[in-house]
């Protein structure tokens, strides 16, 4: 998403991935990371040690950001290279506090 500030602010954001049972996921799962202006600012990892079992990860990120323009992302990935993950469902809050 595009976030477009007219102050400094400071900015909190919640990422989650998620996925259903029977979903494709290797047994070292998976891991979800916040991107801002193309930079990973946070990381986390949710490892089910059961395939394709139903589980999520969450990430949280606060930090400063100033006036303009910022592209907010949320990304998943799996824990090890060449290993699939498949995400059912994700959700990404981007709260803006502008900076008095």
């Amino acid at each position: 998403m595009t976030a477009t500030l007219q102050k400094d602010s400071y900015a909190f954001v919640i990422y989650n991935a998620g996925n259903k049972r029977g979903s494709t996921e290797d047994y070292d799962g998976k891991g979800c990371a916040i991107n801002v202006d193309g930079t990973d600012v946070a990381f986390s990892w949710q490892s089910p040690y059961n395939n394709d079992k139903a589980d999520s990860v969450t990430v949280v990120w606060g930090g400063f950001l100033p006036a303009g323009s910022h592209i907010i992302r949320g990304r998943f990935f799996a824990n090890y290279p060449g290993y699939t993950v498949t995400i059912s469902h994700r959700q990404l809050l981007v709260l803006a506090f502008p900076r008095p």
